[in-house]
């Protein structure tokens, strides 16, 4: 079983695929044991999926590329979700992520339709371009965990207009948001906890 942390972060990682100790279920490609998701396949033509319960990773690039994919559900049985691995899902909307993930890794959604998203509690760091190019976004809700927002995080995402924080204000923010290609998120109309709560009791 590998660890999650020294997984391939590259394409050639997958020739691993092509030799015994991996399996295949619907298409998609798993190791051994079924507790990573390797590889979805961008020739899958199915419009939603599901990570199956018991998947603890999904490696990097594993969705790259899939532009049927419209909705995709995360178990929390997952904590780890490698670089690009939702990249130039061009048609992606939707997408529920784990309360076990701990970073949003680089170039995640890079390139997707997603309008809003909410990043789990724990979850500390926002990888560099892990939203960019998302035209669509327009609200996301960043947990108080969160330290940092690398750069180009949300680099040409001209409709993000709310963040959502689980924080109590502005001046107690206590993220670290890198000044490249981030302009409209420190720009963008901030709620914070209090007011979240406000309007939750209405």
């Amino acid at each position: 079983n590998s660890d999650p942390e020294t997984m391939p972060e590259e394409p050639s990682g997958f020739g691993k695929a092509r030799v015994p100790g991996f399996s295949q279920e619907n298409g998609v490609l798993y190791n051994y044991d079924k507790t990573e998701l390797v590889l979805y396949g961008d020739g899958n033509e199915n419009t939603s999926f599901s990570v199956p319960d018991g998947v603890t990773a999904i490696w990097s690039l594993a969705f790259c590329g899939s532009v049927y994919l419209e909705n995709i559900y995360v178990p929390d049985t997952v904590n780890f979700i490698g670089s690009t691995a939702f990249g130039g899902c061009e048609k992606l909307s939707e997408v529920r992520l784990p309360n076990g993930l701990k970073e949003i890794s680089a170039g995640l959604f890079s390139g997707s339709l997603i309008r809003e998203i909410r990043i789990p509690d724990g979850v500390t760091k926002i990888s560099e371009n892990a939203f960019e190019y998302c035209d669509n976004l327009e609200s996301i809700y960043i947990p108080g965990s969160v330290k940092i927002v690398e750069k180009n995080a949300f680099y040409e995402c001209p409709s993000l207009k709310n963040v959502y924080c689980g924080l109590l204000s502005k001046d107690r923010l206590g993220i670290e948001i890198e000044e490249q290609g981030n302009e409209t998120v420190k720009n963008a109309n901030y709620v914070f906890k209090f007011q979240i709560q406000t309007l939750g009791s209405n």
